[in-house]
């Protein structure tokens, strides 16, 4: 994308033709903070249910020793738990994804946001003053780049254009 194509998207609220590659700012960073999102998230969600199975279970075999059950109710609560942990599972994958494209997208506010921020420094040590930087009205770094815009015309305005 040309950085004509990042100012169109930029002005549209970045709704126009953007690439998944796109996402992807910064991979390290962002994949540190993908898998912190992805891990809390699916371990609270493994605790949770297992102790909820595991309870059940022993609910269950506390019942058929209590209640004598036969062994075909037996069997037909332990297919149900099976069964239940079946649906664990395709929940688990679905969390899973669902946490990598959330991390994704939040790690993309902040590290998406870096890029012009960079451009801006580079064309401030450059001794471009008159360059500024523009965000996504919906960016966590907003602030800081119209920090950086009003620091630029300061120093536009004691130092000069480059000569």
């Amino acid at each position: 994308m040309t950085d004509n194509e990042e100012f169109a998207a930029s002005q549209d609220g970045g709704r126009g033709r953007r690439r998944i590659a796109n996402l992807i700012q910064r991979p390290k960073q962002q994949i540190k903070y993908i898998l912190y999102f992805l891990a809390s998230g699916l371990v609270l969600l493994l605790i949770v249910f297992s102790f909820v199975l595991f309870t059940l279970s022993n609910l269950v075999n506390t019942m058929t020793q209590l209640c004598g059950m036969g062994e075909d109710v037996q069997v037909a609560i332990q297919q149900s738990i099976m069964f239940a942990w079946v649906v664990f599972a395709i929940v688990f994958i679905a969390f899973a994804a669902m946490s990598i494209a959330t991390g994704l997208l939040i790690s993309h506010r902040i590290f998406g946001a870096m890029v012009p921020i960079r451009r801006q420094i580079e064309a401030m040590f450059a001794g471009d003053y008159a360059a500024r930087g523009q965000l996504r009205e919906n960016d966590e770094l907003r602030e800081i780049m119209e920090d950086l815009n009003a620091l630029a015309g300061k120093l536009g305005s004691r130092h000069g254009p480059k000569v």
